[in-house]
C-alpha cells in the first residue's frame, strides 16, 4: 500500500478539507491580510502627508506669483509703515491724472489680502495666500525689493516660506 492512499479506499474518502486544512489556510489568510493592512495604512498615511505638502506648496506659488503681479504693476509708490510689518499700501499716479490710486496688500486673520476700489469706487478684496499662520514684510530704505517671511500650516504641518518681490 502506498502511505498517500492510507487505509482508507476511495470510496470511502469524503470531500472536502480535514480540520488541520481549514486552519492552516485562516493563518495564511490572516497573515496575508495582516501584512496588506500594514502596507496599506502606511501608504495612505504618506499620501495624506504628500497632499498636505502639496497644499503648502501651492500656497507658496499663489503667494510669490501673486505679489510679483501686484507689486510689478503700475504703482508709482510703495508706502511701508514700521509698526506695522503686515501691511503696505501701493500708490499710483499719473502725471496728466490728478486722484491717487491707493491699493493694500495686508495679512488678516490667515489671509494675504488685495484691497483696492473698483471701477464703482466699492472696496474689493482678494485673496492672494490662504493657510497663513504668520506673515511679515520687510522693506530697507536703499532696496528696490520687498521682503517677505511666511509661516503655512494646513493640517498641523507648518512650513516657513521667505521670499523677494522686485519694485520696477
Amino acid at each position: 500500500m502506498s502511505l498517500f492512499r492510507g487505509a482508507r479506499s476511495k470510496k470511502i474518502m469524503q470531500k472536502g478539507l480535514t480540520m488541520v486544512e481549514i486552519m492552516v489556510t485562516l493563518l495564511l489568510t490572516t497573515i496575508i491580510m495582516g501584512i496588506l493592512y500594514v502596507v496599506l495604512t502606511s501608504t495612505f498615511k504618506i499620501s495624506g502627508q504628500v497632499q498636505t505638502q502639496l497644499a503648502i506648496d501651492e500656497e507658496i506659488m499663489k503667494l510669490n506669483s501673486g505679489l510679483g503681479y501686484i507689486i510689478s504693476r503700475n504703482w508709482t509708490a510703495i508706502d511701508f509703515d514700521e509698526s506695522d510689518l503686515n501691511t503696505i499700501s501701493l500708490k499710483s499716479r499719473f502725471p496728466n491724472i490728478g486722484d491717487e490710486t491707493v491699493a493694500t496688500v495686508t495679512y488678516l486673520n490667515g489671509e494675504l489680502l488685495f484691497l483696492y476700489n473698483n471701477s464703482s469706487n466699492e472696496q474689493v478684496s482678494s485673496v492672494i495666500a490662504a493657510d497663513l499662520e504668520d506673515f511679515e514684510f520687510e522693506f530697507p530704505p536703499d532696496s528696490s525689493h520687498i521682503y517677505y517671511d511666511a509661516t503655512f500650516t494646513v493640517s498641523g504641518i507648518t512650513k516657513p516660506s521667505n521670499g523677494a518681490v522686485k519694485i520696477y
